[in-house]
């Protein structure tokens, strides 16, 4: 996992796997992802042809990495509270 990933996480490793679970289930949830579109100006792969193309150019991983920041402050809160 990249380092920038692991320092959004929660440091706690039970913390840990209920974020990443709270984690998946916003990203697939409509109304949060279209905040997080308004939000940021940032879309999330809807498709496995978008995820592809995503991947190609990298653009997962800076999508991935805001979506993180985003979902920490508006859902979560700070990675290790």
């Amino acid at each position: 996992m990249k380092p920038e990933v692991v320092a959004l996480m929660p440091d706690d490793p039970l913390k840990r796997v209920a974020w990443r679970d709270c984690l998946i289930w916003v990203s697939g949830q409509e109304h949060f992802r279209e905040r997080f579109e308004a939000d940021t100006g940032m879309r999330l792969a809807t498709s496995p042809l978008n995820a592809l193309i995503d991947e190609a150019t990298g653009y997962n991983t800076t999508v991935c990495t805001i979506f993180i920041i985003w979902f920490n402050e508006n859902i979560w809160g700070e990675g290790n509270d």
